[in-house]
């Protein structure tokens, strides 16, 4: 296994010489650690979760709205009977080195570019012409979230201190 990560991976020198016999230009500087990038049994499992959430989303009566479940395992039992095929959970985060995986909730951001209530009403509103202003320009879909606002705020309350992330 490769470990050095300012060397390249003793096999780029040949995969950069057979890029552009294969109309691909070699990469312009060589992955530092290729052994961290690609973890071949993760695809998989991601798309097994996939797969499970999304028929668990199909079957819930509240759709995409389906509240997050309950975190205690009694809790999930109920709720997991009332919908019949299991909860929806808003993430999973999983952890391949203990090969754990958690069910994650949180409430709603006020400022979410994909949720918040003023986002959905322009959604709403405006449909197709207020979709591709925020595709072609991620500010305005900041601005109708109140994110520019809530950073404006955040950036006002800095004192200017030294919170110790500086470059020691």
């Amino acid at each position: 296994m490769h470990r050095e990560p300012n060397r390249p991976a003793p096999a780029t020198a040949t995969a950069a010489g057979t890029c552009p016999e294969h109309g691909i230009p070699p990469p312009s500087r060589p992955t530092p650690r290729p052994a961290q990038v690609t973890r071949p049994g993760l695809a998989p499992i991601a798309a097994a979760h996939s797969v499970e959430l999304l028929v668990n989303l199909l079957h819930q009566p509240k759709g995409a709205l389906a509240p997050a479940p309950p975190s205690t395992p009694a809790g999930a039992a109920a709720a997991a009977a009332d919908v019949g095929t299991g909860p929806v959970p808003h993430q999973l985060r999983g952890f391949m080195a203990d090969f754990s995986v958690l069910r994650l909730s949180a409430a709603a951001s006020g400022v979410c570019t994909a949720c918040s209530p003023a986002v959905l009403s322009r959604l709403e509103e405006e449909g197709d012409a207020f979709l591709r202003r925020a595709l072609e320009d991620p500010a305005a879909l900041e601005e109708a979230s109140g994110l520019t606002a809530m950073k404006a705020e955040a950036d006002a309350l800095d004192d200017g201190g030294d919170w110790g992330f500086g470059d020691e």
